[in-house]
């Protein structure tokens, strides 16, 4: 962007896209890597009695895990949301700043429940997106979330 600082309004916009743009990542890679885990644990079973109950253990662990939380869903819901952001993005030269924060609103509604790591990450990624100055430390188990969450390596500063 310029050297102005940027409405309050598009801030959101942004915050709120990155949001769910690191909630969709997160939870996609987070199901597949589960799957994956859950293959292979099949394949090891098959392969030892003695790694039977273990891997039936970690099998049926898992397979919980996945049912409860729903990561699969969750991406989804996420991804859906993020291209609604994505096309308000696009269009918010064409309308006023009362239509935008309506706008707004009304998308915000569905939004991803999400963990406060999540929001801290997509509030640094929109500051970082529009060139804006943030207060906004990261720690390292945040960074580290971030970065396997598709935000980037995020530091300490903004460019």
């Amino acid at each position: 962007m310029s050297q102005e600082r940027v409405s309050g309004a598009i801030f959101q916009l942004y915050n709120s896209y990155c949001v769910e743009l690191v909630a969709e990542m997160f939870n996609q890679r987070l199901s597949r890597v589960l799957a994956f885990m859950l293959f292979v644990l099949g394949a090891s079973i098959a392969a030892s009695f003695k790694a039977q109950v273990y891997g039936g253990l970690m099998v049926a662990a898992i397979s919980g895990l996945q049912i409860t939380y729903k990561f699969g869903e969750r991406a989804g819901k996420s991804k859906s949301q993020k291209a609604r952001y994505d096309e308000l993005i696009h269009n918010r030269d064409s309308m006023s700043e009362k239509t935008l924060l309506s706008k707004l609103a009304i998308i915000s509604r569905s939004d991803s429940s999400v963990p406060g790591w999540m929001r801290a990450v997509g509030h640094k990624k929109a500051c970082i997106m529009l060139g804006e100055d943030t207060d906004v430390v990261l720690t390292r188990w945040q960074r580290f979330l971030a970065t396997i969450s598709g935000a980037g390596p995020l530091t300490d500063q903004t460019g």
